[in-house]
């Protein structure tokens, strides 16, 4: 993986954060700490995520990974976005909202990841040109 995939992915989650204040002002609530909230469960998954499959070869350990690295991805937004939930006040201010800025955020930058690793010719680099 180069500095410019992991950019890639960084790039909606700084959308997201650029966002929020604005959404704040023109409507108010709680936008801002929950849209900080929901980056801060799921970007740096996707980062550790793009590292873990972009450092195989093997086409079998790559698949492997990908299944992996979206699960603990799952596990961690989840439960994060549930224990930040009972655990602070705000988010009940927040109301559903907190719960919709956690969605734009693990989706925004599942989509970033997913368009990093199908760019051509990646999957499977180094098979020798082979097929299946």
């Amino acid at each position: 993986m180069t500095a410019r995939d992991y950019g890639w992915v960084t790039l909606p989650s700084l959308a997201v954060l650029a966002a929020a204040p604005v959404v704040e002002f023109a409507i108010g609530g709680r936008h801002l700490m929950s849209a900080t909230a929901a980056v801060l469960l799921t970007w740096p998954m996707a980062l550790l995520s793009l590292w873990w499959v972009g450092s195989r070869t093997d086409r079998r350990m790559i698949a492997i990974v990908v299944i992996a690295a979206g699960l603990l991805r799952q596990v961690v937004a989840v439960a994060g976005s549930v224990l930040v939930y009972f655990a602070a006040d705000w988010t009940k201010a927040a109301g559903w909202t907190y719960w919709l800025w956690i969605a734009v955020a693990y989706l925004s930058s599942l989509a970033a990841e997913v368009f990093v690793l199908a760019k051509p010719g990646w999957v499977g680099r180094g098979g020798g040109g082979r097929k299946g």
